[in-house]
């Protein structure tokens, strides 16, 4: 996963209320900068947004905001009560008769199982709290600041409560970590299908949750551990072929949910935004170490035909890219990707139809062997394709 090593801002200037971005065509309205958390998070990733103005001698200036800025009050929806129940410490998200936040896609059917367990999942949210006001940061989303540089992409404490480290070993404790992947379930990770496996044959073997730092992987509380019973790889994968690279991990026990670990919801429509985010602790670039906190970073759509000019036939990859399967995320301009030991991972977004939940789009599955260059996108396997696969198995 690769650290910026550069950066370059381009502001123009707008003085309307509402206002265009110049960058990708989205209507947005201006907004002071500290009122539009996405614009805040982009920072830390050295992306710059778009001036309106400045306002008098303020050195926080107005900015064209992509989204609505929200507060926690109207993102729950104005008859959502909250919690004021106090359970060592947690209060659950909802209260039992209150109407929680969600907003169904147009195009997922009322029967989809992996719509109504996201909802399910959501209902059973407890946070931190402490006479009924609950932490939301960074459970649910992270409360900007306004800082500038430093890298920006390490990732905070249960900023990710879905993600999980998978080691390789028969015993837990000289296991070795390998690739990452994603809870979904009380019992169930969502991996890629090379996963399941070392090159050397080796079986996945351990999922640790909760986890920030890797080096604490064998330190982690027993309850944050599980072994893996059962490996269900896709059963169009076929290695060494990359099509289809996807895979389950049913654990021996099941996962008590916590602030820290939860599960993500799937995204079911084939609908893919435009920027998303992936997550992990691989490489930090080509031939360096891997990631000791975990890192996150932004990646942009690619053209299937601009990814397909990028990827030629080979014998892994024999008939090119399949559109319906797999899709390209790659960088701004700045070096931004995927590496070894990312594989697995979710590349995922906020769950803009469920409040407090990720949504994860695609699994981390190839690219080219140098990662990191730029203009080279990477390869992940669709989420959506497979969700009725997932159900079958996960939600049968």
């Amino acid at each position: 996963m690769f650290k910026i090593l550069f950066l370059f801002c381009f502001c123009v200037v707008v003085k309307s209320q509402e206002c265009t971005h110049t960058g990708n065509g989205q209507k947005g309205r201006c907004v002071n900068m500290k009122d539009c958390p996405t614009a805040v998070r982009d920072l830390k990733f050295k992306i710059y947004p778009q001036i309106c103005s400045f306002n008098g001698s303020s050195k926080i200036p107005n900015i064209c905001c992509l989204e609505e800025a929200k507060n926690v009050t109207a993102i729950l929806g104005p008859d959502a009560k909250i919690s004021n129940s106090d359970d060592q410490g947690l209060c659950s998200l909802f209260v039992s008769d209150a109407p929680y936040y969600s907003k169904k896609p147009k195009n997922v059917p009322e029967t989809s199982k992996a719509w109504n367990k996201c909802l399910e999942y959501q209902a059973k949210i407890k946070l931190p709290c402490k006479n009924g006001t609950k932490e939301f940061a960074p459970y649910c989303g992270r409360r900007e600041q306004l800082i500038v540089g430093g890298g920006g992409i390490d990732a905070e404490k249960d900023e990710y409560p879905h993600m999980a480290l998978l080691t390789y070993g028969k015993e837990f404790m000289t296991s070795v970590f390998g690739c990452g992947g994603s809870l979904i379930s009380e019992k169930y990770v969502l991996t890629a299908g090379h996963c399941s496996a070392t090159a050397k044959g080796v079986p996945v073997s351990f999922a640790v949750f909760g986890l920030l730092r890797s080096e604490e992987m064998h330190r982690s509380p027993e309850g944050n551990i599980r072994g893996v019973q059962r490996i269900i790889r896709h059963p169009e994968h076929k290695p060494p072929a990359t099509y289809h690279d996807i895979a389950l991990l049913e654990l021996n026990r099941e996962i008590i949910f916590s602030p820290s670990i939860r599960p993500a919801c799937l995204q079911v429509e084939d609908v893919f935004e435009q920027r998303a985010y992936a997550s992990g602790w691989g490489l930090l670039g080509y031939r360096q170490s891997n990631a000791n906190v975990l890192q996150n970073i932004p990646l942009w759509r690619v053209t299937d035909e601009d990814c397909k000019a990028k990827y030629l036939t080979h014998r892994t990859f024999k008939d090119g890219l399949d559109n319906a399967t797999q899709i390209c995320y790659g960088d701004d301009g700045l070096v931004r990707d995927t590496c070894s030991g990312d594989s697995g991972g979710p590349l995922q977004v906020r769950n803009e139809n469920v409040f407090c939940t990720h949504l994860i789009l695609g699994v981390t599955s190839f690219g080219k062997f140098r990662c990191g260059q730029i203009g080279t996108p990477g390869v992940y396997t669709k989420v959506p394709h497979y969700v009725p696969w997932i159900e079958s198995v996960v939600w049968p």
